[in-house]
């Protein structure tokens, strides 16, 4: 999305709500625009992420230790991928996914007969993206729906920030 298109996006909805009614709130635009402007100026004309080399250490000392398995590179937008493993059968596989917002991380993760518990889930968050970015777990609309490992979560980076504080 490039930064006129976000602007006209901003500047449509805020139109939207005051033709529905609802009081028009300058400031949230504002700050939208402010988050806007601080990662368009971080990150050049296209989101930019990047896949971690190596081992990568969670916060509790537990160690991802990578693994050479290219089973995953190419899947679908994929560009790049890799893949890791760490203790009691965690598995990490991150990519950088073509999208219509440009190259995003994609990281998922998964045991083997359970589901990872929330405190996995953010030391992998934490390891894998920096805390600048928001990252969020999607359910997709059912048509998009694919389930290939029933204990896999995923954690998707978003274009652009929430601006919620």
């Amino acid at each position: 999305m490039s930064e006129a298109d976000f602007i006209a996006e901003m500047v449509t909805r805020a139109k939207r709500r005051d033709e529905m009614g609802r009081r028009h709130d300058e400031d949230l635009v504002i700050i939208r625009l402010r988050d806007f402007e601080e990662w368009w100026g971080a990150v050049g004309t296209k989101p930019r992420a990047q896949l971690p080399e190596g081992d990568v250490r969670l916060a509790d000392g537990r160690v991802l230790k990578q693994t050479p398995d290219d089973r995953f590179v190419k899947m679908g937008g994929t560009i790049e991928a890799r893949h890791w493993r760490g203790p009691h059968g965690l598995s990490v596989i991150a990519s950088l996914d073509d999208t219509l917002h440009g190259l995003l991380l994609h990281v998922s993760l998964a045991y083997p007969n359970a589901d990872p518990s929330w405190r996995d889930i953010r030391m992998v968050r934490d390891a894998f993206y920096p805390s600048t970015v928001d990252v969020m777990m999607m359910l997709p609309a059912e048509m998009d729906y694919v389930n290939v490992h029933q204990h896999c979560f995923h954690l998707w980076q978003t274009p652009v920030g929430w601006g919620i504080r």
